[in-house]
């Protein structure tokens, strides 16, 4: 019983639970906070699947979108410095 096996489960089970793609999700990033994706992955949160992207503006400014990876709604958006 690794961790690593189970870890593998539960992505092979929210990647099953997300309807929406990465270039969905990454354009619905973009979108709404512009700038360039960096990095895309699903997470657990919110008690459901969601795709967590980050983008980085021309300025540096990375932001990170939380999408709903059923729906594609835009969950929230955080800053980061």
């Amino acid at each position: 019983g690794s961790v690593y096996a189970g870890g593998k489960k539960e992505k092979a089970e929210m990647a099953d639970a997300a309807k929406v793609t990465i270039d969905q999700a990454a354009k619905s990033a973009t979108e709404k906070a512009g700038g360039k994706v960096i990095e895309a992955e699903l997470e657990k949160k919110h008690g459901k699947v969601i795709w967590e992207v980050k983008t980085v503006d021309p300025d540096g400014k990375v932001t990170e979108t939380h999408i709903d990876a059923e729906s594609g709604a835009v969950i929230e958006t955080k800053g980061k410095k």
